[in-house]
């Protein structure tokens, strides 16, 4: 991706100089684009046409590497805000010699797929907006800038893994980012994360089923209920297991003083709406902010258009996002854990 960002950073000088900074750059989509760039007599224009150009390539070239942004000439992969890939058509998969079998089974794997990230995606909305979770992620974000740059690990940051060898490129660290290592993993074991992409993105832990990975493995989930089931016990249609596992979330959520609304995560198509909008609005007016002219609704519009959402759910939603970020979750009734989805 490094030649073709150089090149269209050359091409796009002003946009590039204009809008990125230190942190990383995020593409809108499409839509969004072409609702803000889209001026009438009735609504200002608040990206105009050299910009939307930009934003344009800049979101062909994204999509080109399967990515939303890059940071550090980097391409930002991040699965939760990337729409899954559909699988070839039944007739193209018949001529490429697959059986009804095979077919059958990649097709349910993949509606596994997109319903394990649907649930994922609630619990990065449900994080991303929590006020604990966003100290502590500020805390450890004003540790890793305080290293030497030589000595900041690279994102994504993740957990650190014992290898029987050292690698020609090892070195040894600073007592201070060995101190930010055990910190991190101190907090994505809290937070049941797996990675930090970049700082706005936490990727959460997903379910293993089976658990193949050795108990003492630095990759084996710290955080969560593991269950062990025997091969001879029998499952029945009224199991009070499934009951079971939920009042075990929640005790785990106690236990941790997290949120009651976290265990089990009733409303997850909620929250990942409510990610969706916060990460659109956060891009947005990373850009193009401005304080009079319509710009709000404008940008409510834009955010309606491109996720399909009636106006007056973008603005519910956009209230709940500021009520959950003041500390007001409990306040929220139709998020509560009680009224489960």
């Amino acid at each position: 991706m490094t030649n073709l960002l150089d090149e269209f950073r050359a091409r796009y000088q002003r946009w590039w100089t204009a809008f990125y900074g230190s942190g990383p750059l995020y593409c809108l989509p499409k839509k969004a684009i072409e609702f803000l760039s889209a001026g009438t007599s009735r609504r200002k224009l608040f990206v105009g046409a050299a910009d939307a150009e930009a934003e344009c390539a800049f979101l062909a070239l994204c999509g080109a590497h399967d990515s939303i942004g890059v940071w550090r000439s980097a391409p930002i992969v991040y699965p939760c805000l990337m729409p899954m890939k559909e699988w070839p058509e039944i007739n193209k998969m018949k001529s490429m010699g697959w059986t009804s079998q095979q077919i059958a089974s990649v097709r349910s794997m993949a509606g596994k797929t997109r319903n394990i990230w649907r649930r994922l995606k609630g619990y990065v909305g449900w994080l991303v907006l929590d006020p604990d979770f966003g100290k502590q992620r500020d805390e450890l974000a004003s540790t890793w800038n305080a290293l030497r740059s030589d000595e900041q690990p690279g994102f994504p940051l993740a957990r650190s893994c014992s290898l029987p060898t050292a690698p020609p490129e090892a070195r040894k660290v600073g007592a201070e980012a060995a101190e930010f290592q055990t910190k991190l993993e101190q907090f994505l074991t809290h937070w049941s994360l797996t990675k930090m992409v970049t700082w706005d993105l936490p990727e959460p832990q997903g379910p293993l089923i089976p658990a193949l990975i050795k108990l003492d493995s630095p990759a084996m989930p710290r955080h969560g209920l593991h269950i062990v089931l025997p091969t001879h016990y029998p499952l029945t249609g009224d199991d009070s297991l499934l009951e079971e596992i939920r009042e075990q979330q929640l005790q785990i959520a106690r236990e941790l003083g997290l949120d009651r609304t976290i265990a089990g995560l009733p409303h997850f198509d909620a929250y990942g709406k409510l990610f969706e909008v916060h990460h659109l609005e956060t891009t947005i007016r990373s850009r193009y902010r401005q304080p009079r002219g319509g710009f709000v609704l404008q940008m409510e519009q834009a955010i309606a258009q491109t996720l399909g959402l009636n106006l007056s759910y973008v603005q519910k939603l956009r209230r709940t996002i500021s009520a959950i970020q003041r500390g007001k979750r409990s306040t929220i009734k139709w998020l509560s854990a009680k009224s489960r989805a």
